[in-house]
């Protein structure tokens, strides 16, 4: 066997240009294959911590049938249960209950249609970024007994401003016509359009009041994971804890169904071009190896005129195709990882690109991007080339030992 290896390691350094260019072919695909899914998948984290902790939680506690129709009237039994619950779970960062609602404000200069959410506001300031984003004003607290923030771009339409007041009108949950006074404390801007101009958000206490809820009653109990990969986890131990209650406990891709399914849309896209590049990459690896092999048509013909077995001559190949790949792997993990990390660690601002900003199902786009590069990710692209790489010197191998030995030696 080391014969062999000394053997595939002589005849593979043969034509040495050959073998570099293979090498960095290899590399190169693999250095933007984990560079490009690195980006993507920080760009894809940093989108659903925003989303998650602003809106629905990793895991959201909600009524059996609110997600077929949603409806003040749809709440959960009791917000208690599922905190006593969640604090028995390990991994839980937060609990923070919401009432989600449809409203009319009016003003003296004019109304507009808005989704009304009450919050705990010490839950808010400790989770989502709304509450941080207050350009007037300050946020809401939990003993204000009228206060309310609204987008600044529902701000400007209506002409108000903090110490104006409002009329919210809505539905109860009883379905009677409820009318209520508020006072606005603040002005957020998130730079999300369906936010700014259509979000108005109260305390705990205000919503209640003004929906007639009971004091343990919410629409949805989120709950803020420490680490989102224990999603599953605390998934099944809370629906063990509240087996037997009228709950449904759902992770946060069918809460926001639009955000996971441009997540796995574009996220599948990516993928696809990386293999397309990686592909491509594949007939450069085809032609080093079977150029190899074709030129040393005479030194097989020799070697198997004098016994030597044709799986022998099989192994050597695959031995060659195993340095170019583990060469190419290692140079591709080196340059891309290195890359990604850079990235991970600085970040790319790229507000010059989006002046205007980007958003994806509602969520901001944040300009500046990191990277998220993982042992996993790494381990297991290094694997799939190295692997293909092997895939892909199997023909050449094949076709090493079946020259015409007479002919070869004859015309040589």
């Amino acid at each position: 066997m080391w014969m062999l290896v000394k053997l595939s390691w002589r005849s593979l350094w043969r034509n040495r240009r050959r073998t570099l260019i293979t090498i960095c072919s290899i590399a190169l695909g693999m250095t933007c294959a984990l560079f490009f899914i690195a980006l993507a998948d920080g760009m894809y984290k940093k989108l659903i911590n925003q989303a998650v902790r602003m809106e629905a939680g990793h895991v959201a506690v909600e009524h059996p049938e609110y997600r077929d129709a949603p409806a003040i009237d749809r709440f959960t039994y009791s917000v208690a249960a599922v905190r006593d619950a969640a604090a028995k779970i390990r991994g839980v960062e937060r609990v923070k209950p919401l009432i989600l609602g449809q409203a009319v404000v009016s003003t003296g200069s004019g109304s507009a249609g808005v989704g009304l959410t009450a919050v705990d506001p010490e839950a808010e300031q400790a989770t989502s970024v709304l509450a941080h984003k207050i350009v007037d004003g300050r946020y809401i607290a939990a003993d204000d007994r009228r206060g309310v923030v609204l987008g600044k771009s529902l701000a400007e339409r209506l002409k108000l401003e903090p110490g104006k007041k409002l009329v919210v009108t809505t539905n109860d949950v009883h379905g009677e016509l409820v009318n209520e006074l508020l006072r606005v404390t603040g002005v957020f801007e998130t730079g999300m359009d369906e936010v700014d101009s259509f979000m108005i958000q109260v305390p705990l206490g205000v919503g209640r009041r003004i929906f007639h809820l009971e004091t343990d009653q919410a629409t949805r109990v989120g709950l803020i994971l420490e680490n989102p990969d224990d999603q599953q986890r605390v998934q099944q131990e809370l629906v063990a804890a509240l087996q037997g209650k009228p709950v449904a406990v759902l992770p946060w891709q069918e809460v926001l169904p639009d955000l996971a399914s441009y997540i796995a849309v574009d996220g599948g896209s990516n993928y696809v071009f990386q293999g397309i590049i990686m592909f491509l990459i594949g007939f450069t690896i085809l032609n080093t190896i079977l150029m190899s092999v074709l030129e040393r048509k005479r030194e097989f013909a020799t070697l198997l005129a004098i016994g030597t077995s044709p799986l022998l001559l099989r192994l050597q190949i695959l031995v060659e195709s195993a340095f170019l790949g583990l060469f190419g792997c290692v140079a591709g993990l080196a340059v891309g990882g290195g890359l990604a990390h850079h990235l991970e660690v600085n970040g790319l601002d790229m507000s010059e690109l989006f002046k205007d900003g980007a958003s994806v199902a509602g969520f901001t786009i944040d300009p500046l991007v990191r990277a998220d590069l993982t042992v996993g990710l790494m381990t297991w692209l290094g694997i799939a080339v190295f692997l293909g790489t092997m895939i892909i010197g199997l023909y050449p191998a094949f076709k090493s030992s079946r020259v015409e030995i007479a002919d070869v030696l004859r015309t040589h």
